[in-house]
């Protein structure tokens, strides 16, 4: 799997490579779900958005923003997620950003951080949030694939709905250079669950996919509305 930059694309091709996903994941080849998360050093397990695309959506004044799963079409497939706001119709209102995906496992610390003890700058709180981020690091190849996306409908998970105010609010906080939204890639522990945490971190090259930081001082944000059961996004009608 190689790198791919974030870039801005068209809402057909988000509605496109959203489509790709859903008939990957809801169809005879399934199991093949696994081969889109490889990467050179591991199981994919976050993509990024580079604060300032992040900051374009904001400026288009979404009420909330959609985060669709997306097969990237390639000379392998590749799984990452398009970025965009919607309005109150759930219509696309904002550009979309097709997210960047390292091409590389980033690393996660072998620490004892998911026993210290919790903030209150964080909305999930920090335990939570590292257990969910280990979790996901804990999975095996072998052991990815339909469970994780299953949304008890008749419809796999596709996308999540993000509240506006969780996604401004991971905006807000302190910002290293070159700063990036980081949706790093979880299992909720108690269904299992594919989700993200939204955290605050650097952009990544192609060489350097840097780090999944776990730390009590950074906050996490948990995407809760999932799609489905939460309402799908529509591109614009045509007028």
């Amino acid at each position: 799997m190689s790198f791919i930059q974030p870039t801005l694309i068209t809402p057909e091709q988000f509605m496109s490579y959203n489509a790709a996903w859903k008939s990957m994941v809801n169809g005879p080849n399934a199991g093949s779900l696994r081969t889109y998360f490889a990467s050179s050093s591991g199981q994919l397990n976050y993509v990024f958005l580079p604060v300032s695309m992040a900051n374009a959506i904001m400026a288009a004044g979404p009420v909330a923003i959609a985060l669709g799963f997306a097969l990237v079409p390639g000379t392998t497939a590749t799984f990452s997620m398009v970025v965009a706001g919607l309005d109150s119709n759930n219509y696309l209102k904002t550009p979309c950003y097709l997210a960047g995906v390292g091409g590389r496992a980033t690393v996660v610390p072998q620490s004892a951080d998911e026993a210290l003890s919790d903030t209150a700058v964080s909305p999930v709180p920090f335990s939570q949030a590292a257990a969910w981020i280990n979790a996901w690091n804990a999975l095996s190849s072998e052991g990815l694939g339909t469970t994780q996306f299953d949304s008890g409908y008749s419809e796999r998970l596709y996308g999540y709905n993000y509240p506006l105010n969780d996604f401004a609010g991971a905006l807000s906080g302190p910002q290293p250079a070159n700063p990036a939204l980081w949706f790093d890639f979880v299992l909720h522990t108690s269904t299992p669950q594919f989700s993200t945490v939204l955290t605050m971190n650097s952009v990544p090259t192609e060489t350097n996919p840097g780090t999944i930081v776990l730390s009590p001082t950074l906050a996490y944000y948990d995407m809760a509305k999932p799609i489905p059961p939460s309402p799908p996004f529509f591109p614009q009608p045509n007028i």
